[in-house]
């Protein structure tokens, strides 16, 4: 699954002014909104830099032709 790959990705973060990596987590996609492009709305939370995490929203591929993640709801032509 495109999504739960993107959010669940290792990410930098410094934690006691070392730079480490901490993994993200994949909340949910949404199918009831696939439409004719092929993306779903993906949501998950991103590690931040400087700690904690925010909610990113990311809308990913549903079909096998359509690999990734994008922060737009279009596809690349």
């Amino acid at each position: 699954m495109n999504a739960k790959a993107f959010f669940e990705k290792e990410f930098p973060v410094e934690k006691n002014g070392e730079l480490t990596k901490e993994r993200g987590a994949f909340l949910e996609c949404r199918p009831s909104d696939s439409n004719f492009n092929g993306l779903v709305t993906c949501k998950g939370l991103v590690p931040q830099h400087k700690g904690g995490f925010r909610e990113v929203t990311r809308y990913c591929g549903y079909k096998k032709e359509l690999v990734g993640c994008s922060d737009e709801d279009t596809v690349s032509k």
